[in-house]
């Protein structure tokens, strides 16, 4: 699979199934050093809730490499690495999706920092309604090596200061990356073919409009009212 070819799927499956996406189309661009395609796009919760606004940033880049392998099939690849196609067997290929979920504040809003116990409560709840929308996954290679396929980091605050010296919050971001498996081109017809990543982009996509939802409720959390629930 080419790179438009998985472009193209993937701005079907957010159209159809991924939250709204802010602009038209993602942004892309090249690394001329490296000859690298780089994909990103915002998208934005469907309510907002005061005063936080949430957002999402979604990006995945396409390295020289799969450009390469993509542009023939598998054998000519093998053959063009190692002179020979026969007893090699390869892996498929796969594209790091890259998901930062964002909850910011105007400077003009003043929501006090939690204490660290609420904080703490609040981080054992984003891990648990966390999981299932952007888990942590491993799986093991033919050769026994653990492969991790999803990872979640822990949310982070930024913190701005009052002219009396209170920390106040500026910005809450938690970042996670999930990764979708590309078909490889073969020149064997007898072959069975690799599925397409269509349906693996549509509950990504769905998925990250949940994700985006419930970040949206555990930030209202963080609102002084809210802190007596947690």
């Amino acid at each position: 699979m080419r790179y438009e070819e998985f472009k193209a799927l993937w701005e079907r499956a957010f159209r159809q199934a991924g939250p709204p996406q802010i602009g038209v189309r993602g942004d892309e661009s090249i690394d001329l050093g490296n000859v690298s395609r780089h994909y990103e796009a915002c998208f934005e919760g469907i309510t907002r809730p005061e005063p936080f606004h949430i957002s999402a940033k979604l990006s995945w880049r396409w390295d020289a490499l799969a450009s390469a392998r993509t542009a023939t099939t598998e054998e000519d690849m093998l053959t063009g690495l190692f002179g020979d196609r026969t007893g090699k067997r390869t892996a498929r290929p796969w594209v790091r999706v890259d998901v930062s979920l964002h909850a910011s504040l105007m400077d003009q809003q003043r929501v006090p920092v939690p204490d660290p116990s609420i904080w703490g409560g609040w981080l054992r709840e984003v891990e648990t309604r966390m999981e299932p929308l952007l888990p942590q996954s491993s799986d093991l290679s033919r050769r026994g090596d653990l492969l991790v396929t999803g990872w979640r980091g822990q949310p982070t605050l930024q913190v701005r200061f009052t002219g009396e010296g209170q920390p106040l919050i500026g910005h809450v971001e938690l970042e996670a990356w999930q990764g979708i498996e590309v078909p490889r081109h073969w020149d064997d017809p007898a072959r069975r073919a690799d599925p397409s990543p269509h349906k693996a982009l549509e509950d990504l996509a769905g998925r990250v409009r949940e994700a985006v939802g419930t970040w949206g409720e555990l930030a209202k959390v963080l609102l002084p009212a809210q802190r007596g629930l947690h």
